[in-house]
């Protein structure tokens, strides 16, 4: 039985490859990441159950993610390792005060990291999406590990681009998403772009979805919502008439 997905994040590439060959080895479906930037990215897209946070980052230090995962109200809940970079008291201390759930030394043995990251992700997580289950909002129907997408059970032809910004609205669905958040969904070519790359990238999101397209509504001065329960499609898939 395949185990949780979990995300291995730090800046020594040699590090996370072992690190993913032992998970693997254990059942895991891993997965790594070298940035801040790309770990939100991989969290906020949902199905990852726990991090496994090692020593610093290309462009942060651990402390710096283990911040913002807490920080973020969507994904905030995902349960946290922190194996330091120094194995002292105060960066144990401090790495708990963050709200890591666990912190192990930098000489810690596979076989104990993952009966602590099994004893983790039991305390009280919210369960991820597994692999191959489709999750259904409305009309809408998204399968996470494939990158698919369908309205009324017909596949949608969505880009790359397209279903990230469609998973970051359905994570989770019903809740405002401020273009803020949203940003950290876009690829580092787009986020030069600002938020009018957003408001344009979701009107072609609405045309691709069809009749689910006014599932997807603009919470002025905010960002956006992706409905729960199917609404009817605003006209021209323009404005939610909620912004009136």
């Amino acid at each position: 039985m395949m185990e949780e997905p979990v995300l291995v994040a730090g800046r020594d590439r040699p590090e996370r490859q072992e690190l993913l060959r032992l998970l693997a080895l254990e059942g895991y479906a891993a997965m790594s990441v070298g940035t801040l930037d790309d770990a939100m990215v991989k969290i906020g897209c949902g199905g990852v159950a726990g991090v496994v946070i090692c020593g610093r980052l290309d462009d942060a230090q651990a402390n710096d993610l283990l911040r913002r995962i807490r920080a973020d109200v969507i994904v905030g809940g995902v349960a946290v390792i922190v194996i330091g970079e120094h194995g002292d008291d105060i960066e144990r201390i401090v790495a708990f005060e963050l709200g890591a759930d666990e912190y192990l030394p930098p000489t810690v043995l596979p076989r104990e990291l993952f009966l602590r990251l099994r004893a983790v992700l039991r305390r009280c997580r919210p369960a991820p999406l597994h692999a191959g289950s489709r999750e259904r909002i409305g009309r809408i129907e998204i399968e996470r590990s494939e990158h698919r997408a369908w309205v009324d059970s017909r596949a949608c032809d969505l880009t790359a681009a397209e279903f990230r910004l469609l998973v970051a609205l359905a994570t989770p669905p019903g809740v405002v998403h401020s273009r803020e958040r949203l940003h950290r969904f876009l690829e580092p070519g787009e986020r030069s772009a600002g938020d009018r790359w957003i408001d344009a990238r979701v009107a072609r999101l609405r045309d691709r979805l069809g009749a689910a397209a006014g599932q997807v509504e603009t919470v002025r001065g905010i960002g956006y919502r992706l409905h729960v329960q199917v609404v009817d499609v605003p006209a021209e898939h323009g404005e939610n008439r909620s912004e009136s």
